[in-house]
């Protein structure tokens, strides 16, 4: 009886993402080095005058680089996958998009509470290579730290 109640135990919480969430572990693609994680809102206006400069940043890696890239976009105040892809193809933005409402899942892996926009470079283990911190980002800033650790 005791070993069926751990083998429950391992499945429910082998289901179990940051904070107890159902969210699934994300792993990166193979031979991606470099993951960018970009957390933002609908209605956060440097959100929404970063996103296009990233993704212009992102876009103006060279092949070489680029596939060694990740790069997810975290939309906090959505819960569904459609919203979060249509606010950010109004904005250009041409990578993985996906929901994390009220920054339960993604974000709080990294930051308490939900202040936005929040960016995040890591490997890809999932160690941290470089925090941004809260608040705007340049396109050019991002360009400087993903070479920098792609060369290492």
């Amino acid at each position: 009886m005791l070993r069926n109640y751990y083998f429950l135990l391992i499945l429910v919480l082998a289901g179990c993402g940051a904070n107890g969430s159902k969210a699934p572990v994300e792993l990166p693609p193979a031979g991606k080095k470099v993951i960018f994680k970009s957390f933002g809102a609908t209605f956060c206006v440097p959100c929404i005058e970063e996103l296009p400069e990233l993704n212009s940043a992102l876009k103006s890696l060279s092949s070489a680089e680029s596939s060694q890239v990740q790069a997810k976009l975290y939309v906090t105040d959505v819960s569904t996958e459609s919203s979060a892809e249509a606010w950010a193809s109004k904005l250009g933005w041409t990578f993985e998009v996906g929901p994390d409402y009220r920054c339960r899942d993604e974000y709080a892996k990294y930051w308490s509470g939900c202040t936005i926009p929040g960016n995040i470079l890591l490997d890809a283990n999932g160690n941290v290579l470089k925090n941004f911190g809260i608040g705007k980002l340049s396109g050019e800033r991002l360009v400087s730290e993903i070479r920098k650790h792609l060369l290492q």
